[in-house]
């Protein structure tokens, strides 16, 4: 159980409830999430000093929008990219980050656990690498961080995800559209194991070790996926495993 909250000395008993750490959170919870994290639900539940510090981190666990995080530091604008270029938008600092931002973005950045990026097409280089030429320190930019996702558009905008990465985060993924050759290139030859075979093709030892060790098992789902390699077959290669496994035999 975690600290109560302090109440105020007059309070009344059956408001003690409320000094419930995991109770509020709960209560908060309710509020902020399923699309009402609007000023008319966010603007009473920060000003209540109570619990504040609780609503603040709820709306911070989750951020979409990578811009987001930025703005604390100073304001962004997005301009139209040039063409010939798979992304729509170029973020970038109207002004650099002066102190009084660093330390408006330190009282928010412990705060995300999960970063999403879902702002489709848009190429925050410039931004990211302002930050990473004024960064004072070398602390983590988002020390608390455990899921992450980055979409991969073009050329190496994919290493824009390193500025986030720490030991402490759990699951990463880096969403990629295979298509042109030409444009994911660049990232194959950092994972030589997508060149050289079908993209999903770790998942063949993966299935091959697994299913004889699921006894009990019933039903087994493979999604759809798109392969771009002639010759690989993955779901019949699952589903000869799935033969072996009621023959009984051991791979």
């Amino acid at each position: 159980m975690t600290t109560p909250l302090a109440l105020p000395a007059t309070s009344d008993e059956m408001h003690r409830i409320f000094t419930i750490p995991e109770l509020v959170t709960a209560i908060i919870t309710e509020f902020v999430s399923n699309g009402t994290r609007g000023s008319l639900v966010r603007g009473p539940l920060t000003v209540c000093k109570l619990w504040a510090d609780i609503t603040v981190d709820l709306i911070w666990r989750q951020i979409g929008d990578p811009s987001a995080i930025f703005r604390l530091l100073a304001p962004v604008e997005d301009r139209p990219a040039d063409q010939g270029v798979l992304y729509d938008w170029n973020c970038s600092f109207k002004t650099l980050p002066m102190p009084s931002g660093w330390a408006r973005f330190d009282l928010y950045r412990h705060r995300v656990r999960i970063l999403d990026d879902t702002s489709m097409y848009t190429n925050y280089r410039s931004i990211i690498s302002d930050i990473a030429v004024l960064k004072l320190d070398s602390t983590v930019f988002l020390p608390n961080i455990t899921d992450f996702s980055w979409l991969y558009v073009q050329d190496d905008l994919w290493r824009d995800s390193v500025l986030f990465m720490h030991e402490g985060i759990e699951t990463f993924t880096l969403m990629l559209e295979l298509g042109d050759g030409a444009i994911y290139e660049p990232i194959l030859q950092y994972f030589e194991h997508i060149g050289r075979d079908a993209y999903q093709g770790h998942l063949k030892p993966a299935l091959s070790w697994l299913l004889p060790k699921l006894q009990y098992l019933k039903v087994l789902e493979i999604t759809p996926m798109l392969d771009l390699y002639p010759g690989n077959d993955l779901q019949g290669q699952a589903f000869g495993a799935w033969a072996r496994l009621e023959a009984g035999q051991a791979f």
